[in-house]
């Protein structure tokens, strides 16, 4: 069976780390390893994931400094990666949510056409209305053969990706 790693983010995320591990603890397909990086949190961001250890494979990085610092999680994404184990990666940001299925349908459609697997989402902000507009009709996915050079130019990848560790 594939292994899979999940990767967090967190800088300051105390109040939102517990409903992306909720999530990701109520998958249908179950990660073998979860790992969330706490890039140089001021507040309880590693307290408040440790205590999911008994709920999920869980383990916490914790960064003296922040790595983002105004250049947004790729930092603390490379270093989470750098722990992983599993043979894919599947990301998710700490103020994002997973429905049951999130893990089972990316890893199928890997299985199916191989590579990097990006999933759409629907904006939400609790309190006010479900989004009506999914990601790829704001930022359209191009044709496979136009995708790395189009990436180039517009952004179209979803931050919830699965892809290999290698």
């Amino acid at each position: 069976m594939t292994s899979v790693s999940v990767v967090i983010p967190a800088y300051n995320a105390e109040s939102v780390v517990s409903t992306v591990l909720a999530s990701v603890a109520a998958q249908t397909r179950q990660p073998e390893q979860v790992i969330v990086v706490d890039d140089g949190s001021t507040d309880s961001t590693t307290a408040a994931a440790q205590r999911w250890s008994a709920l999920l494979p869980i383990t916490v990085v914790r960064l003296e400094e922040n790595l983002g610092a105004g250049k947004g999680a790729g930092g603390a994404r490379a270093e989470a990666i750098r722990h992983a184990e599993g043979d894919l990666i599947a990301l998710v940001d700490v103020d994002d949510y997973w429905l049951p299925d999130h893990l089972a349908v990316m890893l199928r459609e890997h299985e199916a056409h191989g590579g990097l697997i990006t999933a759409n989402c629907v904006l939400w902000v609790p309190e006010n209305e479900l989004g009506r507009t999914p990601s790829a009709e704001l930022v359209p996915v191009p044709p496979p053969r136009d995708q790395c050079s189009e990436i180039l130019s517009e952004n179209f990848v979803f931050v919830s990706t699965l892809f290999t560790r290698e």
